[in-house]
């Protein structure tokens, strides 16, 4: 009897010694989070036993310039199409691709709501870079709202934008002196070719969002195709340190594995006799022309 209750009193210390255990992880995980401000917790399964089912999470500690590469990954994934991904690397990561306000600014732009883009980009404008930025911005998205009401036919709304919206910003006068004879046009086809546009549906939103991502910080919106710039930036670098380089053949992403550095083997490089020139009443000076387009 006094064996049972020894046993069950160890078995009673061995749970608490569990409970403490965990209440003490907690607490360190805790602490290490809040001495680690520049840092975003990343929790995940690993399978220890913490609960009746067996799972448990652990925290991995992701440095700040790491939190800039998930941003690249994620959005390169994102313009892949890879939409679930994303949005699962977003809720793992703590941390997401844009600011929310840029996130707005972007869905409201691609799905034509002008008052949503303007009101939107009303809370932005205090992260432009200067007031010039703030005019030019908002006078793009303008165009591009005054455009679109011409390519529907709605005319007077068009002219509306343009005499109450676009023409008090007196920003571009160049172009507010063209914006007017568009109302003459007879089709929207005739309207792309006039205004060079490539309409609504031809991406000219996509354009927009681009340009307008040059006017703020890239916390706030990351430039277009980010991750693929840097791809061809480190692919022109490797070219031009390869020693034996042939420039008949650019390599480019499409024909070239990432998976290696790019290089040129000694027998790509010209190093044989094809001609030997045996006349003697001319002389000829050779040289070797390392760019083949010159």
């Amino acid at each position: 009897m006094f064996t049972n209750g020894s046993s069950a009193s160890s078995n009673n210390n061995n749970t608490g010694s569990v409970v403490g255990d965990q209440s003490n992880n907690t607490t360190n995980e805790n602490i290490l989070a809040s001495n680690n401000l520049n840092t975003v917790k990343l929790a995940h399964q690993n399978g220890h036993n913490t609960s009746t089912n067996g799972n448990s999470s652990s925290s991995v500690i992701i440095p700040p310039h790491q939190l800039d590469t998930i941003r690249v990954i994620g959005q390169h994934l994102y313009e892949l199409g890879f939409r679930k991904t994303v949005d699962q690397l977003i809720t793992e990561a703590g941390s997401g691709l844009e600011h929310p306000l840029s996130l707005q600014l972007r869905a409201a732009i691609l799905a034509g709501l002008w008052d949503k883009a303007m009101s939107t980009f009303n809370e932005l404008c205090s992260m432009a870079t200067n007031d010039d930025g703030k005019k030019e911005m908002k006078y793009l998205i303008l165009e591009q709202k005054y455009l679109e009401l011409l390519e529907k036919g709605d005319q007077m709304k068009a002219l509306v934008c343009l005499q109450s919206e676009i023409t008090p910003l007196q920003h571009c006068t160049s172009r507010l002196h063209i914006l007017p004879s568009y109302l003459m046009l007879n089709s929207p086809d005739e309207l792309r070719t006039e205004a060079s546009w490539s309409g609504s549906e031809g991406g000219s939103r996509q354009q927009l969002i681009n340009k307008i991502q040059a006017f703020l910080p890239t916390s706030v919106m990351l430039p277009p195709n980010r991750l693929e710039i840097l791809l061809k930036q480190a692919l022109t670098y490797q070219t031009e340190k390869c020693v034996f380089h042939n420039h008949s053949t650019t390599p480019s992403l499409a024909n070239i594995s990432l998976l290696e550095d790019h290089s040129c083997g000694r027998e790509s490089f010209p190093a044989e006799t094809k001609q030997i020139l045996e006349q003697k009443r001319k002389k000829y000076r050779l040289r070797l022309c390392v760019d083949t387009t010159a």
